[in-house]
């Protein structure tokens, strides 16, 4: 069963971030995130690259921005998107929609 990556709150994101041997996981205020960025990326699915939703997150804490994919996070991807919309609107956070 899979368990749910983002946890919003009013003030601050709880983010579970899958590696390659473990989860990391982040604490991150709504001061420590730069902006969230909605889009499309090209992912490799058998012989072919095939268009996927996602969601990056950017923070200073991490180097490269955290990335959801909905073809990993197909059961939550959609309340992801509603609840860190709502997030970005009610803290003034930069997001974009492409």
């Amino acid at each position: 069963m899979k368990r749910k990556c983002i946890l919003v709150d009013k003030t601050e994101l709880v983010l579970a971030v899958e590696g390659k041997k473990n989860w990391k996981s982040y604490n991150l205020t709504y001061d420590q995130i730069v902006r969230i960025q909605f889009g499309t990326d090209l992912v490799r699915q058998w012989f072919k690259k095939v268009p996927v939703r996602s969601i990056r997150i950017f923070t200073p804490k991490t180097e490269e921005p955290i990335l959801y994919l909905e073809s990993r996070h197909r059961e939550y991807f959609e309340e992801y998107l509603e609840k860190l919309q709502a997030f970005a609107k009610r803290n003034h956070i930069s997001f974009q929609d492409h």
